[in-house]
């Protein structure tokens, strides 16, 4: 996959300078590291017949184009610390000249947020084209980066958290699999991994898409701990599976579905086992 001068100014415009410095020559290092870094969650294979021109499908162009855009903005990133930096016989030197001055530290540390939060909106659709490709979604990438309802920095805003993306995802990612345990307890482990396969083949039903996106609003309440919202977002969840229970055989035949209509026992004066107080 061949990452031009034109293609790294198209996805990485704040890199463009009216002086032509030869930026794209300074961080063709990084473009090899961050081709290594796809290479490790695409599979060889995969990545292979993307390489050579091979693979085909309905979103081919979609996908290499997320590609080539995660690939520049990973390489830019990593290459902004180093590319004003040059090593002098006494020690490392900021290279100058006297048309410009140096950045501040809190300008440049503005671009590299927005940098990253780019290349982190860039693996989200690459992830999002991957789901369906028949040489990806089974593979041991695909089922640890989509494992749970909460695998996209985009549902940050459901979560509550807005122009936030995959650093927050990773930082809250301990509360989310709490919050993820719970849920299993509730629609069953076997209807859980069902909506994750389906999710990575990309085969959601839309009535799976509503259990996806409620649970998602499940998790969402108990991370920020509100009893009542907690309450709520379980009553809907199993209102709208209990509602369409003939879509959810998985759940219906389980065990979680005999707790959840579980009738404790009531002590009658009529019952045979009555207990007297």
């Amino acid at each position: 996959m061949e990452i031009t001068e034109q293609d790294f100014y198209k996805y990485v415009p704040s890199a463009a300078n009216p002086e032509g410095y030869g930026i794209f020559d300074m961080i063709s290092d990084s473009i090899e590291v961050a081709k290594g870094v796809v290479c490790s969650f695409l599979g060889p294979e995969l990545y292979e017949q993307i390489e050579d021109g091979s693979y085909e499908s309905n979103n081919t162009l979609d996908l290499i184009g997320s590609l080539k855009r995660y690939i520049c903005l990973y390489a830019f990133e990593r290459a902004i610390p180093s590319l004003d930096l040059v090593l002098t016989p006494t020690g490392f030197g900021v290279v100058s000249n006297t048309n410009t001055a140096p950045a501040s530290f809190d300008r440049v540390e503005r671009l590299r947020q927005q940098i990253s939060k780019d290349k982190d909106d860039a693996l989200d659709r690459v992830l999002m084209c991957l789901c369906g490709v028949e040489l990806w979604h089974d593979t041991p990438v695909a089922k640890r980066m989509i494992s749970s309802f909460v695998w996209l920095g985009l549902d940050m805003r459901t979560l509550g958290y807005y122009g936030q993306g995959r650093a927050k995802l990773v930082e809250l990612t301990p509360s989310i699999a709490e919050a993820e345990r719970k849920l299993i307890h509730i629609i069953s482990p076997e209807l859980h991994e069902d909506i994750m396969v389906k999710t990575r083949h990309n085969e959601l039903t839309m009535y799976e898409r509503g259990v996806l996106d409620k649970g998602i609003a499940y998790i969402a309440a108990c991370i920020n701990k509100q009893p009542v919202d907690i309450r709520r977002a379980k009553e809907r969840l199993l209102d709208y599976i209990e509602t369409n229970i003939e879509q959810f055989p998985l759940y219906r035949d389980s065990s979680a579905y005999e707790a959840n209509h579980y009738k404790p026992y009531q002590n009658r004066k009529n019952d045979t086992c009555f207990f007297f107080g």
